[in-house]
Order: structure tokens, then C-alpha cells, then sequence
């Protein structure tokens, strides 16, 4: 939704009112439209790997029983799923620096859903009694990789994915840039925008999420692998 254009022309206090509204009240299926028609292969791939991430998570969940250990890591992994996908949502709306940081937080549900999964290490304990801090569960995995059943190659490239989600939870020049149309310029946008421009960087975002919708799977199978 544009709201400045850099002009000489005033815009008056109840256009912006309408154009805020409209942004609280309203779903811009323009931008959306565009989306579904540039990234339709992106999209359904997406939803096929998650779909197969949510059925590993069943299959998972099915076995409980009254086992709290894996009782904490099917919530953490339910997590990741549905922050992943909420994320590719806002993302295919158009509110990509929110869609950036619900990546981090389903990354960081996968690293806590790791830590669960092995009672020898003081993980499960801190985080059940509320003492462990989740931001730093992707360094923690990585660094005791060995213990935790998982290729230290693998999730040192799941880190770096990681590491760059860390620029949508800050005021960067990332976070700034998503909001200005590098297609129409000079505008910047109030909330949801498509940028055609941007076409390359947004399915390169697209892919990223589609990967980690694959590693949720993965991990939940590594982590069967230590139960057993």
C-alpha cells in the first residue's frame, strides 16, 4: 500500500487514516495475487514439504504415551511447523521483514526439539524449568553436535541460515529496504508490498523456507535416532 511518494503534494490526515485502516482491516489480494503468480511451483513444493513435515510430526506424537521428554519435543517441533508456515504466509502477503522473523523462531523450536532429545546433557531440565534461553540453542546444537545425534556439517549450514534471520529482528538496512519499491521509485510502503524487481531475492526466500520444511522432517527423524 503506498503512503509517500516523496512529492510536493500534501497528503491529508484522512487519506493516511484510510490507508492504515485499510491495512488493519483489509487483505491486499493484489499482492498476493502476484505471488501465487510468480512463485505457483515455489508455493505448492513448499506445501508438499510440509505436509510431509506434519505427517512425521503425527507419526511422532502418536507414540508419546506419558513420556514428558517427548511430550516437550512434539510441542517444539508442532512449533516450527506452525510458525514455518505462518511465516510463508505473511511472506506471500507481502510482510516480509515478520516473515523473517518467524523463520528464526521456528529454527530456534527445531535446535530446542534437539536439546530434548538427550537426558545425559542439562538441556531438557533447563528448559523445563524455564532456565534456558532459546536464542541460543542453534550454537549450543552445533557445538555438541556429537552428543545430540547430529552432522556437524549439516547443521553448521542450518546455523548460517539461522544467522541471517537475525537481520529481521533488528532495525536494518534489510528490514528498511523491504518497505521500499525499488521498481517504482522513489515509494515506500505502509505494510504488505510485492516488488517485481525483487523477484529474484523473494524466491530465494521462498526456496529457503521450502529447505527448512525439509529439515524439519529430517530432524525429527535424528531425532528418533536417540531413543533408540
Amino acid at each position: 500500500m503506498t503512503i509517500h511518494d516523496n512529492s510536493n503534494e500534501v497528503i491529508e490526515k484522512s487519506a493516511i487514516r484510510e490507508s492504515i485502516a485499510k491495512e488493519l482491516f483489509e487483505t491486499d489480494t493484489e499482492v498476493l495475487d502476484n505471488f501465487k503468480c510468480h512463485f505457483k511451483a515455489e508455493i505448492e513444493e513448499f506445501i508438499g514439504e510440509t505436509v510431509n513435515a506434519y505427517a512425521e510430526w503425527e507419526k511422532w506424537d502418536s507414540k508419546i504415551n506419558e513420556d514428558e521428554q517427548k511430550a516437550y519435543i512434539s510441542a517444539f517441533i508442532f512449533n516450527a511447523i506452525n510458525t514455518l508456515t505462518i511465516s510463508t504466509r505473511l511472506f506471500i502477503q507481502g510482510y516480509i521483514v515478520p516473515s523473517g522473523n518467524l523463520v528464526r523462531t521456528s529454527m530456534e523450536s527445531c535446535a530446542m526439539a534437539i536439546l530434548c532429545s538427550n537426558k545425559n546433557l542439562p538441556f531438557f531440565e533447563q528448559i523445563k524449568n524455564g532456565s534456558f534461553k532459546a536464542s541460543k540453542s542453534v550454537n549450543i546444537v552445533e557445538s555438541k553436535a556429537d552428543s545430540l545425534g547430529v552432522t556437524k556439517d549439516n547443521f553448521t549450514e542450518f546455523k548460517k541460515g539461522w544467522s541471517f534471520y537475525h537481520n529481521y529482528s533488528h532495525a536494518t538496512l534489510l528490514t528498511i529496504s523491504a518497505h521500499v519499491s525499488f521498481s517504482e521509485s522513489p515509494q515506500v510502503y505502509l505494510g504488505s508490498i510485492f516488488d517485481k524487481e525483487k523477484a529474484g531475492e523473494y524466491k530465494k526466500e521462498l526456496v529457503g523456507r521450502l529447505h527448512m520444511a525439509k529439515n524439519v522432517a529430517n530432524i525429527i527423524k535424528g531425532i528418533e535416532n536417540n531413543f533408540k
